[in-house]
């Protein structure tokens, strides 16, 4: 059976005229937390099994959180930072923000649309999360270089003409 908890009246900061409020916007409280009986707790050492459960599910969601072909871009991104940083002698993981700024412009300079070297941010930057580290993709060098590249080449995205009612029923046709 529930009780119903009054609201708190400490008299301090409410008017001397003030209204209890209605019934229905009173809270609930299980009749479990109104005794301070300890006798339904299980010891730590009997819980262990559930955590270990917990923890599995949390693994199971954690594998679900981003698409195959997501993780295996960030996979890709970055394998090919790792790559370009030991051929200059360079650390990957923890990167310098100047790390990433020189591996922007090199592939940049390969002829990387701005869109790829975005996605190749994400990659590092998820890399250095899951690794538990601050990402250097966020440093204010790193997104000027980024804007300078952008800038350079006049990236605007593309507007695409909308598709007309008819281009849409000639094509619902041939479906």
């Amino acid at each position: 059976m529930e009780k119903w908890r009054e609201p708190v009246d400490n008299g301090a900061n409410a008017p001397s005229d003030a209204v209890t409020p209605p019934p229905a916007l009173m809270r609930p409280v299980p009749a479990a937390r109104d005794r301070l009986d300890s006798t339904h707790l299980a010891a730590p050492a009997a819980l262990i099994p559930e955590l270990e459960r917990l923890r599995a599910a949390a693994a199971d969601h954690l594998r679900h959180a981003r698409a195959e072909a997501t993780l295996r871009a960030y996979r890709s991104d970055i394998g090919a930072f790792t790559l370009w940083c030991r051929r200059f002698g360079l650390e990957a993981l923890p990167a310098e923000p100047d790390t990433v700024a020189l591996y922007l412009t090199a592939c940049a300079e390969q002829g990387a649309a701005i869109a790829t070297l975005r996605r190749r941010l994400v990659g590092i930057a998820y890399a250095h999360r899951t690794a538990g580290l601050l990402s250097p993709t966020r440093h204010e060098t790193v997104r000027h270089v980024l804007a300078g590249l952008a800038r350079e080449r006049g990236s605007r995205p593309r507007q695409v003409s909308p598709i007309r009612l008819p281009q849409l029923r000639h094509a619902g046709c041939h479906a």
